[in-house]
């Protein structure tokens, strides 16, 4: 077990980042301040990504600031809010996190005189608790332009109130909902190298850091639960899988049509994906490559092959006598 640490906090974020030689990767903090993140940029680099707790009367006590927003941006960091969010969580690249009281704001984080008394303890983060961290950020709000002018507007028309009682929180829709997203659709290349990876120690996981990422985001879109036994596993992946209305729809089409050629389930792909920006057609090339090899795992049905030089052709034999 660790033994606590004690503010102030930036000290304590900068030296483990420069002993451990290691990234700040996130920080998620019910509040913070541009200011204080400012500074904490300043001195272990940017991070991926924020999260904060943004509601309305958070912002309007100053408690966190909207210029963080502004901030963020410059810096080409994404910013999520969730206003259940109380945690105060600093990440690091070598999943190692400070978890503590420290808000990423001065007080917090001990960069004014009169700072608060703060304790937390340096821990190595296990799959369970990167999977819960995807998921915090997978079911908060990503803060764009069109969606700081409505904070803002709310923030003004909140200082018009006559009683604090009468300020109501913007509504956050969440993220997107749309099943019809390149993201849902697997990254690991095929389904084996997810059962292999599935049973990997802790440490031969770490050292395949590009594969541990792609499983994360994979073991999340499919939930798939931990602790499985290795006959368990195939059976949770192929309902999990073969249920996701991604893989339904583009199934259907593949049988209907009896084959399409690469190009034709890339473009099927495109057209009826959801996500915003649409993505390049490379990328979707990319995704359709690795959803042949899971397609052609778990539906008896589908085969894939290149006829002579040219492209692949999956096709199946559903109809065929």
């Amino acid at each position: 077990m660790g033994n606590l640490v004690w503010s102030p906090f930036i000290d304590e974020i900068q030296q483990h980042s420069v002993s451990a030689n290691v990234q700040l990767g996130a920080i998620i903090s019910a509040y913070a301040k541009a200011e204080s993140v400012s500074n904490l940029i300043d001195k272990v680099g940017a991070p991926d990504f924020v999260i904060a707790n943004w509601q309305l009367r958070t912002l309007q006590n100053g408690a966190s600031d909207l210029v963080l927003y502004d901030l963020l941006r410059d810096h080409g960091i994404s910013l999520y809010v969730n206003n259940l969010l109380h945690a105060k969580l600093y990440v690091f690249s070598d999943r190692t996190v400070l978890c503590g009281s420290g808000n990423a704001t001065g007080r917090g984080l001990g960069l004014t005189d009169n700072g608060n008394i703060e304790a937390g303890v340096f821990v190595d983060l296990d799959l369970d608790d990167e999977i819960a961290l995807k998921k915090l950020r997978d079911g908060s709000t990503k803060i764009d332009d069109e969606l700081y002018e409505k904070f803002k507007r709310a923030i003004a028309d909140a200082g018009k109130q006559e009683e604090a009682s009468e300020i109501e929180d913007i509504v956050l829709d969440g993220p997107e909902e749309s099943p019809y997203l390149i993201s849902h659709l697997p990254a690991l290349k095929a389904p084996e190298d997810f059962i292999e990876f599935y049973f990997l120690a802790a440490d031969e996981q770490t050292n395949r850091a590009s594969d541990r990422q792609r499983f994360i985001n994979d073991i999340c879109q499919l939930d798939i639960p931990t602790g499985l036994l290795r006959e368990q596993l195939q059976p949770v992946m192929e309902e999990q899988f073969t249920e996701q209305p991604f893989v339904r729809q583009i199934t259907e089409q593949i049988r209907n049509q009896e084959s399409m050629r690469f190009g034709a389930v890339t473009d099927f792909i495109h057209q009826h994906c959801r996500d915003v920006p649409v993505p390049y057609r490379w990328e979707v090339k990319e995704a359709t490559n690795t959803l042949y090899n899971w397609l052609c795992f778990f539906f008896d049905d589908l085969e894939w092959h290149t006829p002579g030089a040219r492209s692949q052709v999956i096709y199946s034999t559903l109809n065929q006598s």
